[in-house]
């Protein structure tokens, strides 16, 4: 059989980072083709390898190693989204949070780069842009950090834990079964056959039914602040599966709520489980809303009401606020001055006094 072209200079790059000790696991494509066909799949034309952001900068300085097998590592900024209006966006102002390989002046892959949070969640963002990339390949840390191994062409590389999950989220039921170039099902990414609507809920529920009860407060807080978003579908991803984005950088559940989770035994379990509730009860034809169970509904359902309450209580006190001051502002000059001559005087006749 033929050799893929892409075999060597994936081996070259996994060599590489295991060589400095850069964790990193397969990534799309190249690790179904692994757990699938313990190959690269034949008419796959790129390889994708998922990193940790805090790592970027040590593999940047690896270029020399990586020219000395013929890879070229360039960082790609693109033109995208704003997340609140849909706007395009005139300058190429959002990372794509991922690092190009080439070889012979042609693109091979990506090394796709993770930045975990303190909700255990590991998402492509970039904080200096405000860019939150590809939001649908977001996953639980849980899945990169507990990796098994997969072969391609008889080594072993390292994949994400339980990866026949992860693949299910991705590509849908029909995973295990090859596909020919172009030959995907309605409602599935004809550019890679992965699934539209990729439910990331999946994997945290799998996640936590596993035991995962990761302990990440020292990580970035999140939400976070997210102005640029790279596509329509992840935009219209973010509105299904993240709103609080959508509505201000504002979590799903009020800071009383999470500090009041934060404080129990299982603080993260908790705190999800109770996210995922939040989900399920607001995505619009949800039939895991139907399903849920009365006594776990009801209080949620008073709970999401005194939130949505002291959330608007605090924008009319916030609004009365902006308005007294914007009145001050609007005062004459005159005014302000003859206030500080009266105050001025005052002081003045109580210090005579004393």
């Amino acid at each position: 059989m033929t050799e893929h072209p892409l075999l060597r200079p994936f081996q070259d790059v996994a060599n590489i980072l295991r060589r400095n000790d850069i964790h990193f696991v397969l990534s799309g494509g190249t690790m179904l083709g692994a757990v699938r066909d313990g190959q690269i799949i034949p008419h796959d034309k790129d390889i994708d390898f998922e990193l940790f952001a805090d790592d970027r900068e040590r593999v940047l300085e690896l270029r020399a190693q990586f020219e000395a097998c013929g890879i070229e590592l360039k960082e790609k900024y693109r033109r995208g989204l704003r997340l609140d209006d849909g706007s395009k966006v005139d300058e190429p102002v959002c990372f794509a949070n991922n690092i190009h390989l080439r070889h012979d002046g042609v693109h091979i892959g990506d090394l796709l780069l993770f930045t975990v949070f303190d909700d255990g969640i590991a998402r492509r963002y970039h904080e200096p842009s405000g860019t939150l990339y590809n939001p649908r390949t977001m996953i639980p840390a849980w899945f990169l950090e507990e990796t098994v191994e997969a072969p391609i062409a008889g080594e072993m590389y390292p994949v994400v834990r339980d990866p026949e999950v992860v693949l299910e989220t991705i590509y849908g039921p029909g995973w295990v079964r090859p596909i020919a170039p172009g030959a995907f099902a309605r409602g599935q990414n004809t550019g890679s056959g992965a699934v539209f609507d990729k439910k990331t809920e999946r994997l945290i529920e799998h996640a936590l039914a596993n035991g995962w009860d990761g302990d990440y407060t020292d990580r970035p807080r999140w939400p976070t602040e997210v102005v640029h978003i790279n596509s329509q579908a992840g935009r219209r991803w973010v509105f299904r599966h993240e709103p609080e984005l959508v509505r201000g950088a504002e979590n799903l559940l009020s800071d009383v709520r999470s500090k009041a989770i934060y404080g129990e035994t299982s603080p993260f379990r908790r705190h999800h489980a109770l996210r995922l509730l939040v989900l399920e009860s607001m995505q619009a034809g949800s039939s895991a809303a139907k399903r849920l169970a009365k006594e776990e509904l009801e209080p949620l359902e008073v709970e999401l009401a005194r939130t949505r309450e002291e959330r608007d209580r605090a924008r009319r006190q916030r609004d009365l606020a902006h308005a007294k001051l914007r009145a001050w502002r609007r005062r004459p000059v005159r005014t302000g001055l003859a206030y500080a001559r009266r105050k001025l005087a005052e002081r003045r006749r109580r210090s005579t006094a004393s």
